[in-house]
């Protein structure tokens, strides 16, 4: 068995680039003629995020939003001419609140699925992993390892099927089942563990990387990114309603532009995630088979 322990430092950086405002963006007149009438005329572009889920979106020490995808937007939104305001939403809630027509846009590092497909379409800004977040000094080398043991994670993400789906094969190789702690809030997953109430939880691999390193002065947890099972990288997009091509259109092209002009490498080294980021922005990669964590 091959465990792929990262050290911190290899994905992550305590001390982020300083970083303020739009990098090079300003309003192009051709990318803004792409939005929908409604939206230009409104001048904002309605968020959904079940916020903080760091590094992709949480509060800094003025307590002001930023964020990997928080960033995004507003370079976005300088190029397209509006403003992005986000809302708070719970996670099981952001995709029935698309489908209603509450929210323009959907953003909390959520993975690219065909079943979601189904509802949305993804405009497709980064890839990921899964990794697991441990108690400092736990025996939890692999997934395997979670076999009789706890696993926490947030009602409504994929972690509730990935869970299902290690019990059935911990059961398969002769092992107790894993027992599933569904909670509301991506918090409340790591609350459990450090209560003692979990052994790990599942999550995104930069999420996870976050968390042991800032948490207590990264004092309280290890993060692990397993090797034994498998364990693909999934794209990570922003989800947009299927009745609202413009829009996702639009905010592609912006997107793209951000990769062309060096704003959005920025982005990605200011909050250390490099090596998630992608070449070019597509619409609705993820194929069959493929299920991230959120």
């Amino acid at each position: 068995m091959f465990v792929n322990k990262l050290t911190i430092s290899s994905l992550f950086s305590v001390l982020l680039l300083s970083f303020s405002g739009t990098l090079y963006a300003g309003e192009d007149p051709t990318l803004r003629a792409m939005l929908p009438e409604n939206i230009r005329t409104a001048g904002v572009v309605n968020v959904a995020s079940d916020y903080p889920f760091p590094p992709y979106e949480y509060f800094n020490a003025k307590n002001e939003l930023t964020g990997v995808e928080y960033d995004l937007t507003q370079e976005v939104g300088a190029l397209l001419g509006v403003k992005f305001e986000w809302h708070k939403q719970p996670f099981d809630g952001i995709i029935p609140g698309l489908a209603a027509g509450k929210y323009d846009i959907a953003l909390s590092a959520i993975t690219d699925t065909t079943g979601r497909q189904k509802v949305v379409d993804f405009v497709d800004y980064s890839i990921s992993q899964n990794a697991m977040v441990v108690p400092k000094g736990s025996d939890v080398k692999g997934i395997l390892d979670m076999c009789g043991k706890r696993m926490s994670t947030q009602r409504g993400s994929n972690g509730e099927a990935e869970i299902a789906a290690l019990s059935a094969e911990c059961v398969k190789k002769g092992k107790p089942p894993v027992e599933a702690v569904v909670l509301p809030s991506g918090s409340d997953v790591h609350l459990a563990i450090k209560a003692g109430k979990a052994d790990a939880s599942t999550n995104e691999a930069a999420t996870a990387a976050y968390i042991a390193q800032t948490v207590d002065g990264g004092k309280a947890f290890d993060f692990v990114i397993y090797a034994d099972l498998a364990n693909q990288r999934q794209p990570i997009g922003m989800a947009i309603p299927k009745d609202k091509p413009q829009l996702r259109d639009a905010i592609q092209a912006a997107l793209q532009r951000l990769i062309d002009n060096g704003t959005y490498k920025a982005i990605m080294l200011k909050y250390n995630i490099t090596p998630l980021s992608v070449e070019k922005i597509e619409i609705n990669v993820a194929k069959d088979g493929v299920n991230g964590h959120e």
